[in-house]
């Protein structure tokens, strides 16, 4: 199966919420499903984005925390693209779920981000205060705080310790490994907040790959027998983004090897 991957497109950052098709973008015509892997566009002006690659493959697509940067709650964001999905049968929008393909299991999450783990609870009063995620403006609700953050970490680790030893394909905005992070930012106080450091549960799960976006740098690894990998644009930066090593029709593959759940 040839799974085309791409993350963090920001849409609602570019002209007509379009990627450029050259440098940002590139739809791969023999590609078997394409994966988006959170930060495609805030709630669903990447509607149009979607749908065109819907014409083309099955799309799974997942949340990032952009997707729910806007005037409607977390829950109003889901239901609106679940409403999509109920009329474009190709799409598949998982929030700790999954779905098989041509014999092929994913599953996939945001699988929020665990701090405690990295840096100690010394960071979570930095990290309330800097990221935009827990600002109120972005979550008009004004549920949304580090705590509710580090609760649905837990709620999405455990459903997806449930897939151990089925699924074929992880899906997750956060990262699961320190492989993600830039040189630069390896001692930076908020990296707890941008991966998570669990490379343990990805030799627990056994997934073929492990696809995740978030940081703005690409990376490729080798974790137990699981391909760590993402492919991540960037913010616009100008005349160049801040990733030179997006590839814009990057493509992994993989064959089925596990027996679907019934």
């Amino acid at each position: 199966m040839k799974i085309q991957i791409a993350s963090d497109l920001h849409l609602e950052m570019r002209p007509d919420y379009e990627p450029n098709p050259v440098t940002e973008f590139r739809p791969v015509p023999d590609r078997d499903v394409l994966v988006l892997a959170g930060d495609i566009g805030t709630h669903t002006n990447a509607l149009q984005f979607v749908e065109d690659e819907a014409r083309i493959s099955p799309v799974i697509l997942i949340p990032g925390n952009h997707e729910y940067y806007s005037v409607h709650t977390r829950h109003e964001t889901d239901y609106a693209w679940r409403q999509i999905v109920e009329s474009m049968p190709s799409l598949h929008y998982l929030v700790a779920e999954g779905v098989t393909i041509d014999g092929v299991r994913f599953w996939g999450a945001p699988w929020y981000s665990d701090p405690l783990r990295l840096r100690g609870p010394g960071s979570l009063r930095l990290i309330a205060g800097s990221l935009n995620d827990f600002d109120p403006k972005y979550d008009d609700s004004g549920r949304w705080t580090v705590q509710r953050h580090l609760e649905e970490h837990a709620l999405q680790t455990r459903l997806l310790r449930e897939q151990a030893g089925w699924v074929d394909v992880v899906i997750t905005h956060w990262p699961p490994t320190l492989h993600a992070v830039a040189p630069g930012f390896k001692d930076d106080a908020l990296t707890g907040y941008f991966v998570n450091d669990n490379e343990e549960l990805v030799r627990e799960i056994g997934a073929q790959a492990w696809i995740s976006g978030h940081v703005h740098d690409a990376y490729e690894a080798i974790v137990g027998d699981t391909q760590v990998v993402s492919n991540p644009t960037s913010y616009p930066m100008g005349a160049a983004d801040e990733n030179g090593l997006f590839r814009p029709d990057r493509v992994i593959e993989i064959r089925p090897r596990r027996a679907a759940r019934s």
